[in-house]
């Protein structure tokens, strides 16, 4: 079954990239360190190897700190090198991200296929970085609050692609690059001195961990909402149609969370947090999609339905006990099923597009 219709294909053909950035920690600091660095890549080096190798580097210390706390619960016990190389591995995940773009203008390989690269992966980021960041600060965090700020992250993300969609332009939030660097510096705090320092008091009582976690609750003042909402005549349906999938996904996922029989967002956490934000970051890859091809957002999606569904159906359809298995055996399987369609449409996209544009994904086209 292909993903892309003959007038996707069309509307692909046509697209031109365009993004404002204009946070002062990017545009003095970030982006002259990732002009001079990215001069120093070959230049058969692929920009979609560059992205993917980040977001390998992401998952990777997703993964490690899942190994050594996967309940966000043992901090103390964690071997104080995974600090370090989780540090190490934001950063440079970062710094792939952010010298993709220049590698590919370097080597006049930019397209369509190469934002969606970019952008999709980092959709899924959105879930990965902050589980590293819960793992280093779940003695700070409750299981509600983790949940809030994974959703504030996505949020924030989908709200930059949204308003591109409508406007045509990406302006990439302030937060952005702040964020990720103080991520890095936080895990390398925590590797220095102890993740307890992260809860001593340093400003009028504030800890360091308490200002991150209220600096992410708020991040989404810095978001820019369009301010040309009727742009390519829209109107004010087609401008709401793209935040349908992903409003019926924060309303089912919150009931799950507040009524699940067993209460699977504090005894299985880190799986709960994975389903829904994979299944965020498939909506967001959706329109990504409509906006390069220049078609009107899904308002279906496959994932979301099935997740709301199955909330339904184990909240407020059958009756279960708190020490029935049922529920968090329904939540594993979801949770395998969405992680493998996400890949398989990723797969599908990326390869139609490229077959499309013809390009290769991970070398360069002469």
């Amino acid at each position: 079954m292909h993903q892309l219709s003959d007038k996707m294909i069309s509307g692909l053909k046509t697209y031109k990239y365009s993004c404002v950035d204009n946070s002062p920690f990017s545009t003095y600091i970030m982006h002259p360190f990732w002009d001079w660095l990215s001069q120093f890549y070959p230049v058969w080096l692929a920009p979609n190897l560059i992205t993917f190798t980040g977001f390998l580097l992401t998952v990777a210390h997703y993964f490690l700190t899942c190994f050594y706390n996967p309940n966000f619960s043992a901090t103390n016990n964690v071997p104080v090198w995974v600090w370090l190389v989780t540090s190490f591995l934001v950063f440079i995940a970062h710094t792939l991200d952010g010298t993709d773009g220049k590698q590919a203008r370097r080597t006049k390989s930019s397209s369509a296929l190469g934002e969606l690269f970019d952008h999709g992966c980092d959709s899924w980021v959105c879930l990965f970085l902050p589980g590293s960041m819960f793992s280093l600060l779940g003695d700070v965090y409750t299981t509600r609050e983790m949940f809030i700020g994974q959703w504030v992250l996505i949020v924030s993300f989908l709200l930059s692609h949204w308003e591109k969609y409508i406007t045509g332009v990406l302006f990439l939030p302030w937060t952005f690059d702040t964020s990720q660097t103080a991520v890095a510096v936080v895990f390398l705090l925590a590797y220095w001195f102890s993740p307890t320092i992260l809860i001593e008091p340093i400003v009028y009582g504030w800890s360091a961990a308490a200002i991150f976690k209220y600096t992410l609750f708020f991040s989404l003042y810095f978001v820019h909402i369009p301010k040309q909402p009727w742009y390519r005549g829209l109107g004010l349906t087609g401008v709401l149609k793209p935040l349908f999938p992903v409003a019926v996904l924060l309303l089912s996922s919150s009931l799950w969370a507040s009524y699940s029989p067993s209460n699977l967002l504090d005894k299985h956490t880190r799986v709960f947090l994975f389903c829904w934000g994979t299944i965020a970051s498939n909506v967001i890859c959706h329109l990504i999609v409509a906006q390069l091809c220049h078609v009107p957002a899904p308002i279906h999606n496959k994932e979301v339905h099935l997740y709301s569904m199955i909330t339904s159906v184990v909240c407020f359809g059958f009756p279960l006990s708190k020490n029935s298995p049922t529920e968090y055996i329904s939540l594993y399987m979801l949770t395998a099923f969405v992680t493998l369609d996400h890949i398989y449409y990723a797969y599908q996209v990326v390869n139609e597009i490229a077959s499309c544009l013809h390009i290769k994904v991970f070398s360069i086209t002469q």
